[in-house]
């Protein structure tokens, strides 16, 4: 099945927007990148190295392309490990990089069976803390 204009468009765009989430590569022993990834989701021979944006664009693509089933475990898995990576490079993911990825995804464009259908999509979102909330709650007693 061939990928349409709007649907390379838009991997273009989520492309853009997961770049900072995972190295491309790392000389590092046991630094999780996007081939790590790729693998992970069960589509290691679509991660082709090189340029991180053009290698990251051509996953999309070709995940969406030949294994619809596999583009949303490939975006959950960047999503769930880029939180943890980019935690420890001291810049974490915030509310509104994950209602710029629901966005992204949201576009029937990118609908899979996995995903969702077009009444429903995948929805990443990050939980406040609890005990914020109860502090905070507290607060407004006193």
């Amino acid at each position: 099945m061939a990928i349409s204009l709007s649907e390379t468009q838009a991997l273009v765009e989520l492309g853009k927007h997961l770049y900072d989430y995972l190295p491309g590569s790392s000389a590092w022993q046991g630094t999780y990148t996007f081939a790590n990834a790729a693998a992970d989701a069960g589509v290691p021979s679509y991660w082709q190295g090189g340029s991180k944006l053009p290698a990251l664009t051509k996953l999309l693509e070709l995940t969406l392309d030949q294994q619809r089933g596999a583009f949303c475990r490939l975006i959950e898995t960047i999503v769930r490990r880029g939180i943890q990576y980019r935690a420890r490079k001291q810049n974490p993911l915030t509310r509104q990089d994950v209602e710029d990825l629901n966005s992204l995804v949201r576009p029937s464009a990118l609908r899979s069976p996995v995903c969702g259908t077009k009444t429903s999509s995948p929805h990443f979102r990050i939980r406040r803390r609890p005990r914020q909330r109860r502090l905070i709650s507290r607060q407004r007693r006193r």
